[in-house]
């Protein structure tokens, strides 16, 4: 007999999908089924498995909170974005190389049939799969070759509960409309409403919610207050959420250059969690002030981040600069005398006089990161580093050690690491905040009622 499913939808982007799924992940577990995440598609920051192999970073984090191990299979197609037309490709972890949109529209239905296969090997092999949709499902030019939404509800066979942002407004009309667009079939397999990001009075939004179930003939499964934990949601560390301005309140000043294409921006999680940081994203050489560092992160488009890394004064502002400077994969080689990656040569700002050279590799794991490229010269001494090795700044021990390093040098003492709680009370306590305003009842209905065949 194989296992049950439940799908959880959005009526858009950033509307708390990832972090639900995470709460539902945990809870199940904590009832002792064996809970696989899943999310057949997703554009997200990446996540480097012990093996080498690349998937999302938002499905390792819901296996953390399922109590599994990160598996490329909770996530087998990941897409990178390269530009606005097209996006690098990894199927099963690996790279498949770029492919445009219209190129990559073409191949889905391939994609699918491999799905397919997957979602029962699955089925068979878990308790209870929690599949995570992507952005809407009522993107009616999408609709054809769906993969995500409620094309890949109807592979799995799965009931729907839809979520919605309170927070942004005009809920009531995102899920009305959300529900109206849909074709029939589709609209059935949606058994529950959830109100996410709700602040203030319960009893006020009562008559609404009353009318809502009317309206749409799907019950509301619940409300969700706002909640403050440290947990990474690939939406919720949107670049367009960093500050741009100096904080003179925090004694340490930390500058990420705003590159196109910027890849892998958790990787920083750590510095935004330490009280004496202010992190900040610049974009031209006048912005620079005087920070203490300086982070080139990596990035995609090098040809074109090139150009403009020198057309906005950064290449000179950070010549003239005492700050430390770091940088990460295709970000070191604007360091460079010269640089060259995948054919390509351009000129760097000379502070590291050497040619850079950029080269993949397979996935490496090192002690306090990853590697999936090697750089001709890896250098992490006195002020100017460059490296390949991406995720320091995710450790917090390694991010506070360097960060005291800073202050030693600004006369400044040394702070020890914060307390944290552990990741596993974290998933708890966001598990017993989500669930304590859900409709148990229904949702366990829900659940069991999901076809087992």
């Amino acid at each position: 007999m194989s296992g049950q499913t439940l799908m959880i939808q959005g009526t858009a982007s950033d509307v708390g999908k990832s972090v639900i799924v995470q709460a539902l992940c945990r809870y199940f577990a904590n009832q002792g089924q064996k809970v696989f995440p899943f999310k057949s598609q997703n554009m997200s920051y990446s996540y480097i498995t012990p093996a080498g192999a690349e998937m999302s970073l938002s499905q390792a984090q819901q296996a953390v909170a399922a109590k599994r191990e990160p598996d490329i299979r909770m996530n087998p197609i990941l897409l990178k974005p390269v530009h606005d037309q097209g996006s690098e490709v990894i199927i099963m972890g690996e790279n498949q190389g770029y492919m445009s949109a219209q190129t990559y529209h073409t191949y889905k239905p391939q994609l699918t049939e491999q799905l397919r296969t997957l979602v029962a090997e699955l089925k068979q092999e878990n308790d209870l799969m929690i599949i995570e949709g992507a952005g809407s499902p009522a993107e009616i030019n999408l609709n054809e070759h769906d993969l995500v939404n409620m094309g890949l509800a109807q592979i799995a066979d799965s009931p729907v509960i839809l979520v919605a942002d309170i927070e942004r407004g005009g809920v009531f009309a995102s899920i009305y409309g959300t529900l109206a667009l849909m074709p029939e079939a589709d609209r059935q397999r949606v058994k529950g409403i959830i109100i996410n990001k709700f602040r203030g009075d319960l009893s006020l939004l009562e008559s609404g919610l009353k009318q809502i179930e009317d309206l749409t003939g799907v019950q509301v499964l619940g409300v969700i207050p706002v909640f403050d934990l440290p947990l990474t949601d690939e939406d919720s560390l949107g670049l367009d959420k960093v500050s741009r301005l100096v904080d003179p309140r925090k004694d340490l000043d930390v500058v990420i250059i705003d590159f196109k294409g910027l890849n892998n921006f958790p990787d920083y999680q750590a510095l935004f969690q330490q009280a004496d940081v202010h992190v900040r994203l610049v974009a031209a050489g006048n912005e620079l002030g005087t920070p203490d560092l300086v982070i080139l992160p990596d990035h995609q488009a090098v040809t074109e981040n090139a150009t403009w890394f020198n057309e906005t004064g950064l290449a000179t502002a950070l010549s003239e600069s005492d700050a430390q400077i770091i940088g990460f994969n295709h970000g070191a080689l604007h360091l460079g005398t010269t640089w060259t990656v995948n054919g390509a040569t351009g000129e760097g700002c000379g502070l590291v006089p050497v040619d850079l050279v950029l080269k993949s590799l397979p996935a490496k794991r090192h002690a306090r990161g990853y590697q999936t490229a090697h750089l001709n010269a890896e250098i992490m001494e006195g002020r100017i580093g460059v490296t390949a090795i991406q995720g320091l700044f995710a450790d917090a021990d390694w991010t506070r050690a360097y960060l005291n390093k800073l202050r030693q040098q600004k006369g400044l003492a040394p702070l020890v690491p914060n307390d944290k709680e552990s990741v596993e009370e974290i998933y708890d306590e966001l598990a017993n905040h989500v669930t304590a305003h859900l409709d148990l009842a229904l949702l366990n209905k829900i659940v069991s009622r999901s076809t087992a065949s």
